[in-house]
């Protein structure tokens, strides 16, 4: 069961957005604040005392795909769609291999015309020390 949070910044407040999440049976603090030099929003992720667990770009998942907003950290799954402009928090985040990451950005970059050209611009493949496995 996921829990979902309207994203509705106001700047009446401080931070602009602010919210209570559960992640991993614990309570935290989900805040959203602008970035003046960055024009961008960034979320701070922090414990109920103030103490700042992460601060991190606010990025949108698509509605077919999560993007986490703090991977690595927390089995539960917290992510922010883009189209509903909602927080869903809650869940197990899919698990995507790394040769299923490596097909599907060889795919998205040969779709675009752009994959050769990127190739060759990066040494090693985009990702030092690890070859893509099929890409040449």
């Amino acid at each position: 069961m996921s829990t979902v949070l309207a994203f509705n910044p106001t700047n009446a407040t401080q931070p602009p957005w602010s919210g209570q999440v559960t992640l991993d049976g614990t309570a935290y603090v989900l805040g959203a604040y602008w970035n003046v030099y960055a024009q961008r929003w960034y979320v701070r992720l922090s414990t109920q005392e103030g103490t700042i667990i992460q601060m991190a770009p606010l990025i949108g998942s698509p509605n077919d795909f999560d993007i986490q907003l703090f991977p690595g950290l927390f089995a539960t799954s917290a992510v922010f769609r883009e189209s509903s402009q909602q927080f869903e928090i809650g869940g197990s985040p899919s698990t995507t291999s790394a040769t299923d990451w490596a097909d599907m950005i060889k795919a998205s970059y040969t779709q675009s015309g752009g994959y050769s050209a990127i190739n060759t611009a990066i040494p090693g493949n985009a990702i030092p020390g690890y070859a893509i496995p099929g890409l040449t």
